[in-house]
């Protein structure tokens, strides 16, 4: 591996931190700002949820500007949007928190296909799955930074200092933005300026990566795998407290322990798809692992011992939180030629409807009377079939072969004289049924007949 690809993975890793880190800091802040703002904090879910939406609307269309703008330029341009919204959100009116959140989620989308587009060209082939994983773990990284900020910057007993969590986390934002610069002459030195952009790209997109089976499964997966994980971080603080009885302090430090397991076998997993194993097989056992997992948390009960919930926690973080470098390095992998920004951006759109109906699913269950058991239960059923569905691979098509230019096969037939077969149509409609005699070639009347005789 060269020191380019060391730059690489550093930079879209932290680039990958900034994207997540802004997703969290309202989620990780909304108890004080909803206090100091006279706010319901459970509408935070109301913001989350169109981050996502938008982010998923413009993930399958960017693939273009990537390609024409190159993947540095449109780091820049995620991470500048990223920066805008969080400050925009310290006006602390609904107003500012919706238009932060749609501006955001169009940063947001060019986060993930832009640092695949670029590792794809610089990483081997055989370590894209462990290189991937690498980058990935900036998901983690960047809730981590998140939940610090807001722990170092926001006064419980001041909660009006709220905004302060906002502006440091923006300014981190545009200060990767700046530290990207130098490296976009040597980075984006094959950016297509010409390459022709269109929103409607994005249906193209979302066709190209649900038309190839092989695509069609990793799109499957990315829903699957997306919305229980939108789901976990959702309710499980929720349902710890509430249905298992575990004070606040104790939830949360069983969800930190949880992120940096995660971190920890986003690497391990990409070391397995690179070395030992091949990386589908790898995203099969994992989506076994996380539907087990996931039955487990259902499961417990407020009389079954915390060690054992806090047992089945961690195996769904190392299962449901760690597949993304694995899933990606495949998506990559199946891409056509320089079309692996649009590609990716296609299976992510699946992914975002995954975190968009996963929590609303349950949400509706809630309101209809339904515990959380029972949500948890319904959720693993799609991770274990995606399970048994990427074991299946369907093998391509062989392309076809030219056709070589042999002499016409001559078939018999009692009634008729004989007639050249050509493996060529076009072959038979250019050569006349009978040969031209040397002597007439040129006869113009010969030719008439022989026109006539044809049709």
């Amino acid at each position: 591996m060269t020191a380019a690809l060391y730059v690489v993975i550093v930079a879209m890793l932290f680039q990958q931190a900034m994207s997540y880190m802004a997703a969290q800091v309202l989620p990780s802040a909304a108890p004080q700002v909803g206090e100091a703002l006279g706010l319901a904090a459970e509408l935070v879910l109301y913001h989350t949820a169109l981050f996502y939406a938008v982010s998923g609307i413009f993930q399958a269309s960017v693939g273009g500007l990537i390609i024409r703008w190159g993947a540095i330029r449109a780091s820049q341009i995620s991470l500048i949007t990223l920066g805008a919204g969080l400050m925009l959100s310290m006006v602390g009116e609904v107003w500012a928190f919706t238009v932060a959140a749609i501006i955001m989620g169009f940063g947001n989308s060019f986060s993930t296909p832009a640092s695949s587009h670029l590792l794809a060209h610089h990483s081997p082939k055989k370590f894209a799955p462990l290189i991937f994983s690498i980058k990935q773990t900036g998901v983690p990284v960047g809730g981590l930074i998140a939940v610090v900020m807001v722990q170092v910057l926001v006064d419980d007993d001041n909660v009006a200092t709220w905004p302060d969590a906002f502006l440091a986390t923006g300014l981190i934002c545009l200060a990767l933005m700046v530290i990207l610069q130098p490296m976009r002459r040597q980075f984006d030195a094959n950016r297509q300026p010409g390459y022709p952009v269109r929103f409607s790209d994005g249906i193209r997109n979302i066709r190209t990566a649900s038309g190839d089976p092989n695509l069609r499964n990793l799109c499957m997966g990315m829903f699957a795998f997306v919305g229980l994980q939108g789901l976990f971080n959702s309710i499980f603080a929720t349902f710890a407290q509430l249905d298992l009885g575990m004070d606040k302090r104790t939830a949360l430090d069983i969800l930190v322990v949880v992120n940096i397991t995660a971190a920890l076998s986003r690497i391990l997993w990409g070391w397995i798809g690179s070395s030992l194993a091949p990386s589908r097989i790898v995203l099969s056992a994992l989506a076994f692992l996380m539907g087990i997992a996931t039955i487990a948390l259902g499961a417990s009960t407020a009389e079954v011992p915390v060690w054992l919930i806090a047992t089945a926690a961690l195996a769904f973080g190392a299962s449901a939180l760690s597949w993304h470098g694995l899933l990606l390095s495949e998506v990559a992998r199946m891409a056509p030629p320089g079309q692996v920004g649009p590609v990716t951006g296609g299976v992510l759109f699946f992914g975002a409807l995954g975190m968009l109906s996963y929590p609303f699913m349950a949400k509706q269950f809630l309101n209809l009377g339904i515990g959380y058991d029972v949500i948890f239960y319904v959720a693993s059923i799609p991770a274990l079939f995606m399970g048994f569905k990427l074991l299946w691979v369907k093998k391509p098509k062989p392309a076809p072969q030219p056709e070589t230019a042999e002499a016409p096969t001559v078939m018999q037939s009692p009634m008729r004289p004989a007639k050249r077969v050509y493996p060529i149509l076009d072959a038979a409609d250019a050569e006349l049924l009978w040969p031209t005699p040397p002597f007439l070639s040129t006869n113009a009347s010969w030719q008439r007949l022989r026109g006539k005789r044809r049709r």
